[in-house]
């Protein structure tokens, strides 16, 4: 993305970069939802392909806002090089720091003793750690906190791990917690996050004259990158169609591009006064604008065709796992929780 924005809208290499982290974003609003529904139904299941997607998608929105972070000081002249340089490295150890502490809590299992506690405090955790990292200027870390505190959780609860605090390992006490986050998600931020990403979007900034180039550009950026997340799952074990639905479904942008698009053409009206340098002015704002229509348009292409390859290809490609395994699986959860409901009565 950032080659062909050089070439295509002549920016400046920072900008350049800072735009080509914007588009990299996978949109979870998209991907999670439709890969929800496929293990739902127990396609891709057996190889892990939904829960892979969506941990992969996530992880690439944190390197996205880190690396955006990174560049964006740096292309309007305001940010120091030398922070703009650790804000990457700082994002990560933050996240990883404050993802196990989060864990450790949850671990704590003598403590929060009904399914209800332990989702409601891995739901409390990950919302604290998103608006903290985002009130302190390092949003990324946030997003990766919340990616290490899940799966440290998992591992803790499944082994026992929580010392004297932990009431002993527990297989099924992950899946109750991701049934609950699912419930939370459909009902309540799914259509919050789309509304959202509607009424950031504004095409009275938009430039006509951009969208053709922009279409080039994003449907490029798209090629290239269904080509290497291709090849990247070369050695995962997984059959070409399973190959290609991954690199499809790693294709939506909606989440990402609708927070950021904005802030390069706001952050680089703010640079100067424009009566310093109005040809300069006017090209930076030219560019913000580049940007910000880009944005859109990706969301646009992108977006629903990235949720019908998943809703399409998902059933057609993927593997259904056994119905009897998978309600045999069921059968044991619902087991699992009358008897904690017979042991609270008690």
């Amino acid at each position: 993305v950032s080659g062909l924005a050089v070439w295509i809208f002549k920016m400046n290499f920072f900008l350049a970069l800072a735009f080509g982290f914007i588009l990299a974003a996978v949109s979870p609003a998209v991907v999670v939802g439709g890969m929800f529904d496929l293990q739902s139904q127990g396609y891709g299941v057996d190889k892990g392909i939904p829960s892979f997607v969506v941990a992969a998608a996530s992880f690439d929105d944190v390197v996205a806002i880190s690396g955006f972070s990174m560049f964006i000081g740096l292309a309007s002249g305001t940010g120091d090089v030398l922070m703009e340089a650790l804000h990457g490295p700082i994002n990560i150890i933050a996240g990883v720091l404050f993802g196990f502490l989060g864990a450790g809590v949850l671990s704590l299992t003598k403590i929060w003793n009904t399914r209800e506690k332990r989702s409601f405090m891995t739901l409390i955790l990950g919302t604290a750690f998103t608006f903290a990292a985002k009130k302190a200027h390092f949003a990324g870390a946030g997003a990766l906190a919340c990616l290490v505190m899940a799966s440290c959780a998992n591992q803790f609860w499944s082994r026992g791990i929580g010392g004297r605090l932990s009431m002993g390992p527990d297989e099924h006490v992950a899946h109750e917690v991701e049934r609950d986050l699912c419930t939370v998600w459909r009902v309540g931020a799914e259509p919050l996050l789309f509304s959202v990403i509607g009424s950031a979007l504004d095409f009275k900034q938009t430039d006509p004259g951009t969208i053709p180039k922009a279409i080039g550009l994003v449907a490029g950026a798209v090629i290239v990158r269904c080509v290497a997340a291709f090849f990247s799952t070369c050695a995962a074990g997984l059959t070409g169609k399973e190959r290609i639905f991954i690199a499809l479904a790693w294709m939506p942008k909606a989440t990402v591009q609708a927070a950021l698009g904005p802030v390069p053409l706001d952050m680089l009206k703010d640079s100067f006064p424009r009566s310093d340098d109005p040809v300069l002015y006017d090209k930076q704002v030219q560019q913000g604008v580049e940007i910000l229509t880009t944005a859109v348009i990706s969301i646009l292409l992108t977006a629903p065709v990235g949720l019908l390859v998943i809703q399409w290809l998902g059933p057609a490609w993927l593997q259904q796992k056994d119905d009897s395994v998978h309600e045999d699986v069921v059968s044991k959860l619902d087991r699992v929780d009358e008897l904690e409901d017979v042991t609270e009565e008690s």
